[in-house]
C-alpha cells in the first residue's frame, strides 16, 4: 500500500498543550504535597525530640535529603517521559488515509484507510470545553468483520479534527 505525505505541517493533530501544562502541574502539586507533608512530619519529630522505630529519628536530617533528592528524580523523570510521549504522538490526514505516528525514538506507524471508517464520536467534559480539547473515538470495519476503534486523546480542537476527517471520506 503506498500513500504519500499531503498535508502540511499545520494539518498535524496533536495534544492539546493546556491538557499538558495541567497534566504536569498536578503531578508536581501532588508530589510536592506529599514531600510537604512527610517534611512536616520528620522535622516535627526532629524538634521534639521524638521517637521513631529503629533509631530513624537520629537520621532525620539524612532522611530528609534522601527523600528530597528521590522526589526530584520522579519528577524530572515524569516530566520528560511526559513530554517525550505527548511530542511523538501525532496524527494526520493524506487523501485517503488517517496516519497514527507514535514514537520518537523508536518510530511506530499506523495507516487507517478512510473508506472503512464507520462512524466518529466527540467526547469533550467540561474543562473540554472550556479550554477546546476533547477525544475522538473512531470506529473502523473491514470485510471479514474486523473492526477497530482507534482513540485520539486530548487533542486541541476535536471538532475541527472531525470536520477534516468527514471532508475526506
Amino acid at each position: 500500500m503506498e500513500w504519500t505525505h499531503t498535508t502540511s505541517p499545520s494539518d498535524v493533530i496533536k495534544g492539546n498543550m493546556t491538557l499538558l501544562i495541567f497534566q504536569l502541574t498536578m503531578f508536581l502539586l501532588i508530589t510536592d504535597g506529599l514531600y510537604a507533608f512527610l517534611n512536616f512530619s520528620l522535622l516535627r519529630i526532629y524538634f521534639l525530640k521524638l521517637t521513631l522505630p529503629f533509631n530513624i529519628h537520629h537520621f532525620v536530617v539524612l532522611l530528609l535529603a534522601f527523600i528530597h533528592v528521590f522526589k526530584s528524580v520522579i519528577q524530572i523523570f515524569f516530566i520528560i517521559s511526559t513530554i517525550l510521549h505527548w511530542r511523538g504522538k501525532s496524527f494526520f490526514l493524506t487523501e485517503k488515509h488517517l496516519v497514527k505516528h507514535q514514537g520518537i525514538f523508536s518510530i511506530q506507524e499506523k495507516v487507517y484507510d478512510l473508506n472503512n471508517i464507520r462512524s466518529v464520536t466527540i467526547k469533550q467534559s467540561f474543562l473540554g470545553k472550556i479550554f477546546h480539547f476533547g477525544d475522538v473515538i473512531i470506529e473502523t470495519s473491514a470485510s471479514g468483520g474486523y473492526k477497530d476503534k482507534i482513540l485520539v486523546a486530548g487533542i486541541a480542537d476535536p471538532e475541527n479534527f472531525e470536520a477534516k476527517l468527514r471532508h475526506c471520506f
